[in-house]
């Protein structure tokens, strides 16, 4: 039986902590502002990578990336691995799966969480101890703006500054979660595991889209209205050609006036104007007529493409492709091996910094606490499985074919390598084979692969027959059953 609770949550458990007052956060960017949010970062200060991250994940492309790599991980089914006494470990898995668990650890807090940890290098929560309906006692985690987070190198220990002061993460405290995927354990500073996070190789990229955009709508703009201009003809204009200029004075047509007031209705022109220039004149509108435009769009589709692979591990879009029937494949862009480690790294943070206390508090032990396992197993692709299995078949029917006489490939070893499961036929189950008639003809064979024509042997038969002739030769081998020993049709015998 477990130890009684123990029960030592304080009133300052139950209370959130509350950061300072917001800053300003600069929305203007440069490649000088990149450097000294790295720069900051050496000293332990995260305040300005944390304000990089928070722009970053203001772009369209970072957010997607991001959010199919933490929210995909999460939605995967959760199980539990119990840990220590049986009895008593099963109680605890079964107390958080009956919803002790998702209280504590809501859906929105596990993907900020797991959010930065993945975008900054780490993350920080608190935890914030109520009662739940069970009368149990959780710690609703709750997260925490990472701007206000830093590294004191000199004392080593994390610092978060809050609206009462700083306070220092201690150790085995209930209070702060910190994330580091790329850290051993229990956080370490020293580890700089800001330095593994992706807005190292975001920033860079999606500096270039942003500045990009900016001038790709000024270019958009210049080149967008054409010039409004309009040349003076001396000789049509004659020596009658006047016009009021907007001094209301009669001038020649070459006149500086003339100009002057021309140039303002050409200025001031819109979708319902009209002008009807002094003689001589000529209106005359100047368009760009180069492609280069087309630079912006590149710079944007580079940006876009190294973001993605920062995040995801590979280039796969966002966006529906050319030749891609629906989206359905874009959304599993993270590489495997990513979403099992973001897996295992979560789990471990979970157990060691949130779960054991639960254990601890409400069943007496550290080591009833579970571990959270999220199924990463990719599922299985029926329709090429299928089409493998027939392959199978296809191939051990040409292997026994050009197999040594009085040889033939082994069925059950090829079945058991390939993870096929078998099973008896119950006695007097109907199969879906019939026996084939012995062929005493000779066959012409095509062989597609190669388009050459093949001499089958007598007694062969096609193609169609020899993979029916498979299956009723490994039911005979395997269990009984029409065409089985001693039914109709058995050809093969098997020797006793």
């Amino acid at each position: 039986m477990a130890a009684p609770r123990k029960r030592t949550i304080t009133t300052d458990d139950r209370t959130i902590v509350r950061p300072p007052t917001a800053m300003r956060v600069f929305t203007r960017w440069t490649t000088d502002d990149l450097e000294i949010a790295e720069a900051l970062t050496m000293g332990g200060s995260l305040w300005r990578a944390a304000d990089l991250c928070w722009a970053l994940l203001g772009d369209s492309r970072v957010w997607a990336a991001a959010e199919t790599r933490v929210k995909g991980l999460l939605s995967l089914p959760l199980s539990w691995d119990e840990s220590g006494d049986g009895r008593s470990s099963g109680r605890v898995a079964r107390a958080l799966a009956d919803g002790d668990f998702w209280l504590a650890h809501s859906e929105a807090a596990l993907f900020a969480l797991a959010l930065w940890g993945i975008i900054l290098g780490v993350g920080l929560a608190q935890r914030v101890w109520m009662e739940a309906p069970s009368g149990r006692l959780v710690g609703v985690l709750k997260p925490y703006d990472l701007r206000y987070l830093r590294w004191d190198k000199f004392r080593r220990v994390w610092v978060v500054k809050t609206e009462l002061g700083d306070v220092d993460i201690v150790p085995g405290e209930r209070r702060w979660v910190l994330y580091a995927p790329s850290c051993s354990g229990e956080p370490d500073g020293d580890e700089r595991p800001w330095m593994y996070g992706a807005w190292r190789r975001c920033g860079r990229p999606w500096l270039l889209k942003y500045l990009g955009l900016g001038d790709f709508g000024h270019h958009s703009e210049v080149h967008g209205s054409p010039i409004r201009t309009a040349d003076y003809d001396a000789a049509a204009a004659g020596t009658t050609g006047t016009a009021v200029s907007k001094t209301g004075g009669g001038t020649s047509g070459s006149s500086g006036s003339v100009v002057a007031d021309l140039g303002d209705k050409l200025a001031n022109t819109g979708g319902d104007s009209t002008i009807i220039p002094p003689r001589g004149w000529r209106i005359r509108f100047v368009e760009a007529t180069a492609n280069t435009w087309k630079m912006f769009p590149a710079e944007v589709d580079l940006a876009a493409r190294e973001i993605v692979i920062a995040i995801t591990g590979q280039a796969s879009s966002t966006e529906i492709q050319q030749g891609q029937e629906t989206g359905a494949t874009l959304h599993g862009t993270v590489r495997g091996d990513l979403i099992r480690a973001d897996a295992l790294t979560l789990s471990t943070c979970l157990h060691d910094r949130c779960l054991a206390d639960y254990a601890e508090l409400n069943f007496g032990s550290r080591d009833l606490a579970p571990w959270p396992r999220w199924k990463t197993d990719p599922p299985a692709n029926i329709a090429a499985r299928g089409n493998a299995m027939k392959a199978l078949g296809d191939g051990i029917v040409s292997l026994d074919r050009v197999a040594p006489e009085g040889k033939r490939v082994d069925r059950a070893a090829i079945f058991e390598e390939a993870g096929i499961a078998l099973e008896k036929i119950p006695a007097g189950a109907v199969t879906t084979h019939a026996a084939t008639p012995r062929r005493t003809d000779s066959q012409s064979v095509v062989n597609i692969s190669t388009l050459s024509t093949v001499k089958a042997g007598a007694g062969q038969g096609g193609p169609d027959d020899l993979f029916r002739r498979f299956f009723e030769d490994f039911f005979r081998r395997h269990g009984g059953g029409p065409g089985g020993p001693g039914g109709p049709g058995g050809e093969d015998e098997e020797d006793a």
